[in-house]
């Protein structure tokens, strides 16, 4: 950074020799050649007020890029602060009389404080010492581009409400924990307050430890520069190995001693290939233009507490490469709290947990968005928030919490375990918005591509230690072009489970450059399990290639599916160019070669396929998508298990289970109202190899099978499978032996026995397998309209019909009944006439038929009678049932 000095020497104030004096004017950077015209007309202005006479002096004005050692430290003579120099660039600070220590805390008070190049700044602290306090009072910022050095184990505080610069030059040593701050002042438990904006008094000094940092409504920004990480290979012939831990080699930046903090708090803080690393202690990075930051001092270090005030929070900014680092044996932690929170170009927030001890947490609080965005796929920088252990502990955890929160351009959050640990868990809060990926849409194709490297949310097991849980909750959550939310396991360890929950989810799109769609998943590719998949929403849409996915490629097993959805699941599209489908899938599968290599996975999955279980009022299948449960190894295919209002399947829509060589999965279809199947649609539990078909069991009132629509359960070598239907009306499928170019219902078997197919309680369809009786009658005058007759109806009682009780028993003589009342004619007109009401309840009549109207909808109807009648009309009969529309 270029800084410019305005000198003027003036002769006349000065007697003997001339005096320089110094403004700096680093802060007018951005403007200076703008501003150098103004200047010249300043200092003419100058001139004319000094010039005396023409013979008093010479003014000499000039602007110098001044080197590194202009810069100083400066006490303001408030407090017995000494400073000694004798090179303008190594100071030492000490206390006068030691009069400025209270207790086990020492305070300094500086009008500049900034330390050039190659430069220091040494506190000559007593080791007993606790905490050493500073604030800076002056207008200027601090621009350290060197040494901080303190004795023992002390603890040190530098506020500076103009701002603080931390070069890539600028360096820690000592012993304890470092606040850098722009707060206006410290505050302590007993009221008394260490400001660096009231210097009118002597400031009383507090013997206790500091509590907070007020932060005023002009508190200046903090800036950490550097060029940004590096790592070794990581593997000896300097091969990059993606199942290997992260290796930081770094050793600039600010850095503190192992398990103490690291805290930078500002209006803005913004960390430019800047490095800040705590080793096992905590980094705390805080943006506030006004309020309180709670300090709390414990035995693990400082926390810093934003709840309890009112804030306006600033943004944050990690760019180029740069790093927060809490790794270490302990427990390392990380803070990030913010308005915008942006980490990009590679940069990472990071804790390797090495030892016994595990990981903290990194939590980062962004109260309007956070966005992490890595690069273009030929930078190949990933940005992310990243945790792993290598020890014994278990990594940290990440907690996310924002409103919106963007993933993209190769970004990444991932906690992983490559020992007998257990991964860390990843929750993500974003109350508006979740978005990985950012979108770009080709019309003409319809394509989804964002020319970016694929963006993931995943908890890895890559040992015998279980890998972390995935929590998700949002109301938008979006994944886009080959982006994706997923635990995996490579080892021996359990794969985490994933709980999304979401108002709406949508997930489109696959990359062809990786090779890679836009999904939710929980995968193993070792001998664990993978974990769980849950996803509670009130809508889902998957479409373009993009999937919901559990999966095995080795001997571990597949995870359940579960997807519970208030309103509707849509499933639609394959990939443009491909034969992709969008998929709700739970497979064991085969991978090509290079990939098996790569992965390190066997050339045929002996894993199971996993459960799927739908739950929704609608499911809608269409345009060549798949609801299924496979396994293409040795392993049993999993069981499809859906709960539904309704079911729509169209365009070649699939829901199918299907095997190779291991048992065949079954499909449960438990239907509130209708099934409909249409355009070479499929429900299928079928074998392709040497194991037996799946069972089909299907409860739905109403089932349609038009348009080349099959359920089958066959096989190859096995035998064929059970398909049972309970319904009460079936229309368009038919049994047939073989499959045919019309809407069958199989259950063969190629070279094994046949299955079963049994239908229960169908209603009749006067299409399928009848005779057409013709009706011809000689003229309509002679039938009677039968359907007026029955408005009413009779009721007779017959009594005994003549018979005896028992047939031993004789016939007994009728009773008479005597009337012994005296008749009064005057009652005749008194007696009741009964009203024989004429409405009568209508039969409900089932629906025995259906239609296609103008718009494609399918209304089932009560069938109705055409009549042709030898006089050439045409009538249709009257008792014609209402048709309702599903």
């Amino acid at each position: 950074m270029v800084r410019y000095t305005v000198a003027i020497t003036h002769p006349t104030f000065a007697s003997e020799k001339s005096q320089t004096y110094l403004f700096s004017t680093h802060r007018w950077e951005p403007y200076i050649n703008h501003a150098l015209p103004f200047l010249y007309m300043f200092f003419s202005f100058v001139e004319k007020y000094f010039k005396i006479s023409s013979c008093l002096g010479i003014i000499a004005i000039s602007l110098l890029k001044t080197p590194a050692y202009a810069q100083q430290i400066i006490e303001d003579g408030t407090l017995p602060t000494r400073v000694k120099t004798i090179d303008n660039l190594n100071f030492t600070i000490d206390s006068i009389n030691n009069k400025n220590r209270v207790g086990n805390n020492l305070f300094h008070s500086f009008k500049e404080f900034s330390i050039p190049i190659g430069g220091s700044a040494i506190f000559n602290n007593s080791t007993d010492v606790v905490n050493i306090i500073n604030r800076v009072t002056g207008g200027n910022i601090s621009n350290i581009d060197g040494l901080i050095k303190a004795n023992g184990n002390a603890n040190l505080f530098l506020i500076n409400p103009n701002g603080i610069v931390f070069g890539k030059d600028a360096q820690l040593d000592i012993g304890g924990s470092f606040f850098g701050s722009t707060a206006q002042s410290i505050k302590f438990g007993d009221d008394i307050e260490f400001s660096a904006i009231d210097t009118t008094t002597e400031p009383l000094l507090s013997i206790n430890v500091p509590l907070g940092l007020q932060m005023g409504s002009n508190s200046g920004a903090i800036e950490v520069q550097g060029d940004g990480y590096t790592t070794t290979p990581r593997n000896t012939d300097n091969s990059i190995d993606f199942f290997a831990p992260f290796i930081v080699t770094s050793v600039n930046g600010l850095r503190v001693k192992e398990g103490n903090t690291l805290a930078l708090v500002g209006s803005e803080i913004s960390l430019n290939g800047g490095i800040v690393a705590a080793d096992s202690g905590k980094v705390e990075l805080g943006a506030l233009n006004k309020g309180l930051v709670n300090i709390n001092s414990t035995t693990q270090g400082w926390n810093l507490d934003y709840k309890d005030n009112t804030q306006s929070f600033g943004d944050i900014n990690l760019s180029s490469k740069a790093l927060a680092d809490a790794s270490g044996t302990g427990r390392g932690s990380i803070q990030l709290q913010g308005r915008n929170i942006s980490i990009k170009d590679g940069s990472r927030v990071f804790i390797q947990s090495q030892g016994n001890t595990a990981g903290e947490q990194i939590e980062v609080n962004g109260t309007q968005s956070i966005k992490i965005i890595g690069s273009r796929l030929n930078e190949n920088l990933d940005s992310s928030l990243f945790t792993e252990t290598v020890g014994i502990g278990n990594a940290a955890d990440i907690v996310i919490s924002t409103p919106n929160f963007l993933l993209s351009q190769g970004a990444d959050i991932y906690t992983q375990t490559f020992s007998s640990a257990r991964g860390g868990n990843i929750n993500i809060y974003a109350s508006q918005t979740l978005q990985i990926n950012q979108l770009s849409h080709n019309n003409s194709t319809q394509k989804f591509s964002s020319n970016d490297n694929p963006s993931f949310v995943i908890a890895n097991s890559f040992g015998t230690g279980d890998g972390g849980n995935i929590f998700v909750s949002t109301e938008k959550l979006t994944i886009i072009d080959d982006g994706g939310i997923n635990s995996t396991t490579v080892g021996i360890g359990l794969g985490g489970d994933v709980n999304i929950n979401a108002q709406s989810i949508k997930i489109m799109g696959f990359d062809f450059d990786n090779f890679t769609p836009s999904f939710l998943g929980a995968n193993t590719y070792g001998i664990g399990d993978a974990g769980s998949l849950t996803i509670n929403t009130q809508s889902l849409v998957i479409q373009d290639g993009g999937r919901v996915d559990s999966s095995t490629l080795a001997s571990g097993n597949s995870g359940s599916i579960t997807i519970n959805a208030r309103d509707f699941i849509e499933v639609t599209g394959t990939v443009s160019g491909s034969i992709n489908p969008s998929l709700i899938i739970s497979s064991a599968n085969i991978v090509d070669e290079s990939l098996q290599q790569f992965l390190g996975v066997p050339a045929i999955p002996s894993g199971n396929s996993g459960n799927v279980t739908i739950n929704t009022p609608v499911l809608k299948v269409s345009n060549g998508a798949e609801v299924t449960v496979r396994n293409d190894g040795t392993g049993k295919g999993g069981i499809l298990n859906i709960n539904a209002n309704s079911i729509l399947t169209n365009s070649k829509g699939k829901i199918t289970a299907s095997t190779q060589s291991g048992e065949g999965g079954n499909i449960n279809l438990q239907v509130e109202d209708g099934l409909i199947l249409r355009n070479q649609s499929l429900v299928s539990a079928e074998s392709m190899g040497a194991g037996n078909g799946g069972n089909i069991n299907i409860n739905s009132p109403l089932i349609l099978g038009i348009e080349n629509s099959d359920i089958i359960s066959n096989a190859v070598q096995g035998n064929g499978g059970n398909i049972n239907i309970n319904t009460s009306g079936l229309f368009g499928l038919q049994f047939r032996d073989e499959l045919s170019t019309k809407n069958d219902i199989t259950a063969s078997s190629q070279f094994g026995v046949n299955g079963t197919v049994e239908i229960n309680n169908p209603a009749i369809d006067p299409s399928s397998s009848l005779t057409q009786l013709p009706i011809d009658v000689i003229s309509s005058q002679q039938i009677a309209n039968g359907c007026g007759v029955g408005q009413g109806n009779s009721f007779t009682v017959v009594g005994k019909g003549g018979l005896p009780k028992n047939p031993t028993d004789v016939i007994t003589h009728l009773n008479l009944w005597n009337d012994l009342r005296d008749l009064n004619v005057n009652n005749i007109d008194k007696r009741r006439s009964i009203q024989v009401k004429s409405d009568y309840l209508k039969p409900i009549v089932e629906a025995t038929g259906w239609v296609i109207d103008k718009q494609g909808n399918v209304e089932f109807i009560a069938q109705s009678v055409n009549v042709n009648v030898l006089d050439g009309s045409h009538k249709v009969s009257n008792c014609k049932g209402k048709g309702e529309s599903i």
